[in-house]
């Protein structure tokens, strides 16, 4: 279903994942409640409605990363590049001319599948590191859609693998 959503115009896709988070929201809620605690201790000057608020931008965001995670596996690269803009790849890509490994690190944000699918389509066999879902279907579903960005995946706890992969002179996120 999301493989046919991605052809609907961007500002839907979004509106439509802001409506998919409130929904989330109602049903999730010990997540609700877990983002709240966060938020209280990360930010004690807040009031209850301002809380509330964070919370439901926070799961908004969750829902628009459903339609970007599937625009960031099956929508074009050019259309992807309208979206987004990487900087300072050069820093990447002169220590891997050299044949020097890279390690990248970034935060895990909702759209992260976005800057995963630019990197791979500017760079030689870039590999990620991942946390293996505990649900077979659901792991087997997020390492197709991955495998089709050409990002090579290493389990988060595989350290030889990404030792490896960096001794090739190659990326690891």
């Amino acid at each position: 279903m999301l493989r046919v959503l991605v052809v609907l115009p961007y500002r839907l896709q979004m509106k439509l994942g802001r409506g998919l988070g409130r929904v989330a929201m109602k049903f999730l809620r010990e997540r609700q409640r877990i983002a709240t605690v966060n938020l209280r201790i990360c930010f004690p000057e807040l009031g209850d409605a301002e809380i509330q608020a964070l919370v439901t931008k926070h799961f908004e965001s969750l829902g628009m990363s459903v339609f970007e995670l599937a625009m960031a596996w099956w929508l074009s690269t050019k259309k992807i590049e309208k979206l987004i803009h990487l900087e300072g790849i050069e820093n990447i890509t002169g220590p891997l001319h050299e044949g020097r490994g890279v390690v990248l690190l970034s935060g895990h944000f909702a759209s992260i599948e976005f800057p995963g699918r630019l990197l791979a389509h500017n760079l030689k066999s870039p590999a990620a590191m991942y946390q293996p879902m505990h649900n077979p279907m659901v792991d087997q579903i997020i390492r197709r859609g991955r495998r089709g960005t050409n990002v090579a995946l290493i389990p988060k706890n595989d350290i030889r693998q990404m030792i490896r992969t960096l001794r090739n002179g190659q990326m690891v996120w």
